[in-house]
């Protein structure tokens, strides 16, 4: 689903922020290269992916022991490798941890290779990866327009400096998340918000 989410980013004027992984862009190469084209920003979600903290297994954010600082910088710098292979351009300077699973020693090694880790706000994944209809976790469109407009009525500052957790692919076969994207931009752009990437509210 990447190219109809594009197509609807590209419709609406929208240029975010895409965290890649090394192996998306070895895999996509053209695909990147039209992203780029769009005028998206990159950031760097490692190269294939890795737990790096035993959170799945106990709930706690311990640095698991075949994660080092040699890993995690290879993996963080082989994937700015291959995107400027393929594109000419680097990663902007930013990193997202895969499954959201870091701590103050892995956040401190990939600050060493250069790269600030940039979460999304609480309470704004739309887990858009769930596929279990059963679980509470799962959330059809409508109910992820629905959270944003209560959201936006609820915070103090509204949904300013929100940054949303939405994937470019889901494994559901129906109930996908992005399918709410058009009315979700023309109501909150009808209140007056505009939508940006990470940069953009870094310079604010």
């Amino acid at each position: 689903h990447t190219q109809e989410i594009l197509k609807i980013l590209r419709n609406h004027h929208i240029h975010s922020t895409l965290f890649l992984t090394g192996k998306f862009i070895e895999h996509h190469p053209d695909l990147v290269r039209r992203m780029v084209a769009d005028g998206h920003e990159f950031g760097n979600h490692t190269y294939n992916h890795p737990h790096l903290t035993s959170y799945a297994e106990n709930r706690k954010q311990n640095t698991l022991q075949n994660i080092t600082r040699r890993f995690l910088q290879r993996q963080l710098l082989k994937t700015d490798s291959i995107f400027h292979r393929i594109t000419g351009k680097h990663l902007q300077p930013y990193w997202r941890a895969p499954f959201g699973e870091y701590n103050r020693e892995i956040l401190t090694w990939a600050a060493e290779a250069g790269y600030l880790h940039i979460r999304w706000t609480g309470g704004f994944d739309t887990y858009d990866w769930v596929t279990d209809e059963s679980s509470k976790l799962f959330h059809t469109p409508e109910e992820v327009y629905d959270h944003f407009l209560r959201e936006d009525r609820k915070r103090k500052t509204g949904l300013d400096g929100v940054i949303v957790l939405m994937h470019l692919g889901s494994h559901r076969n129906n109930n996908h998340v992005f399918e709410t994207l058009p009315r979700l931009i023309h109501t909150l752009q009808d209140r007056g918000y505009r939508f940006g990437m990470v940069s953009d509210l870094l310079k604010n």
